[in-house]
């Protein structure tokens, strides 16, 4: 079947479907997850069978945990549970698949499979400074501070700014309220368990897709192995440490899932790099399609391993605002509608605003700012923007009066000192004008530096 999309064209949510027709019972679908399943001897591993399903809802369906493969060969094929879920303590150091066998009452079978890993203690990391949410300064370098903690190789020292740490900034752009639809391939992978031994751009348990994508994208028999392998699982390819198969797939799904990691490419604006568990990073050239967005600012440290176990990768990730929020980039816009604009400088900005309406900005660091600017435009009603802490109804931080300039796109910035607060809380902009309506537009905000 032919499914078009939303509409004649080019669609993105476009597919071809092949419909298969099976008579009678029906086989059951495992899904497997292991929680808490990398870390030192002995090991407590919950196994959830969350997700497994059969089509016919009458069937009673029994389980089996198993060690499908094992660094000891003697613990291969052990029985380790009989429940849908269970916790499971493995004593030695190692790395193995536990399979999920899932049965139905006619017999007919389906696996799914998690990886688990003794011996090695994933490291734990985070940003002391800067804070989620903080503003990035046009012109200067991020200061950035990191904490780790590694049973095995101890904890982060300051002095030693040669840690086996990287950290990286670059520039994005997110659009308030519209997520685009992922392409097929992601959108399985993300239903899959993919995403737990394997990052885009990072080493986690596997290679980074990145990696992946670079070594076969000269490769043209690649796309063939690699389904192959995902759906039936490999060893020896990465390393020590084997995929485990997908058997729960069809072919043509792992073709896009594998298809999708293939057509992956770095950034064509490389990421400015930083090392050390202290240290700045240069902010990225800002262009026309990330101004008023945000900075992405990602630290990762690997460790030396511990045998059997191979090194281990933790990361941290936090985002930095521009001072300049465009108005349609708010965490939240409640009462009022994004709205298309020539004049406007991300020819969007919010209006059809009324007495009430109001904007969400999460986590702002009012230790770090001392007034608000924005950019406004009225042929309506005009009136006032209160600034408010922590809820639509909270402390009033600022007062900003609108008046009425003549033109929906007749701008004009307008000011207000902020009070004094030393911390990181949500601030609403609510508009006000009592039994009002089409108060004004508002195209950006921008919160001020404190010096």
């Amino acid at each position: 079947m032919m499914d078009y999309g939303t509409t004649w064209g080019m669609n993105p949510d476009s597919r071809l479907l092949h419909i298969t027709y099976p008579r009678g019972n029906r086989a059951p679908v495992a899904r497997a997850e292991a929680k808490h399943h990398i870390g030192k001897a002995p090991l407590k591993v919950t196994l959830s069978s969350e997700g497994t399903r059969d089509k016919d809802p009458s069937d009673k369906l029994s389980y089996q945990w198993r060690i499908a493969t094992a660094t000891d060969a003697t613990q291969v094929g052990k029985i380790v549970a009989k429940d849908a879920n269970a916790q499971v303590t493995f004593e030695k150091p190692g790395v193995y698949s536990v399979e999920l066998l899932v049965t139905d009452a006619a017999g007919e079978k389906s696996t799914a499979v998690v990886p688990v890993l003794v011996g090695n203690d994933p490291p734990r990391m985070k940003f002391t400074f800067p804070l989620e949410g903080d503003f990035a300064d046009e012109g200067k370098s991020i200061n950035y501070e990191v904490a780790i903690v590694d049973s095995e190789d101890g904890e982060s020292d300051f002095e030693m700014p040669d840690m086996n740490t990287r950290t990286t900034i670059s520039a994005m752009i997110q659009r308030a309220g519209i997520e685009a639809a992922d392409p097929p391939g992601l959108a399985l992978m993300k239903k899959s368990d993919c995403f737990n031994c394997h990052a885009v751009d990072r080493k986690i348990i596997g290679p980074s897709y990145l990696e992946v994508a670079a070594k076969y994208k000269k490769d043209d028999k690649a796309l063939a192995a690699a389904v192959e392998r995902v759906i039936k699982g490999s060893t020896g390819v990465w390393g020590q440490v084997p995929m485990l198969p997908h058997s729960h797939h069809t072919a043509d799904e792992a073709k896009q899932m594998v298809a999708w990691v293939f057509d992956l490419k770095p950034d064509i604006q490389a990421a400015q790099i930083a090392k050390g568990v202290i240290g700045a990073v240069p902010l990225p050239k800002v262009t026309k399609e990330t101004a008023g967005g945000s900075f992405i600012l990602e630290a990762s440290y690997t460790d030396k391993g511990a045998s059997p176990i191979g090194p281990l990768t933790a990361h941290a990730t936090l985002r930095l605002r521009h001072r300049q929020i465009e108005a349609e980039l708010a965490d939240k816009v409640q009462g009022s509608q994004v709205l298309g604009g020539g004049s406007a400088s991300g020819r969007q900005f919010v209006g059809s605003i009324n007495h009430g309406s109001h904007l969400l900005f999460r986590s702002i660091n009012l230790a770090r700012v001392s007034g608000i600017t924005c950019r406004t435009a009225s042929a309506g009603q005009g009136g006032k923007i209160e600034f408010r802490a922590g809820k639509p109804d909270g402390k009033l931080l600022a007062t900003l009066e609108v008046k009425v300039t003549g033109g929906w796109e007749t701008w004009q910035e307008n000011n207000a000192a902020f009070e004094l607060l030393d911390e990181a809380t949500d601030v609403y902009a609510v508009f006000v004008n009592p039994g009002k309506s089409g108060l004004m537009n508002l195209d950006w905000v921008r919160f001020e530096p404190r010096e």
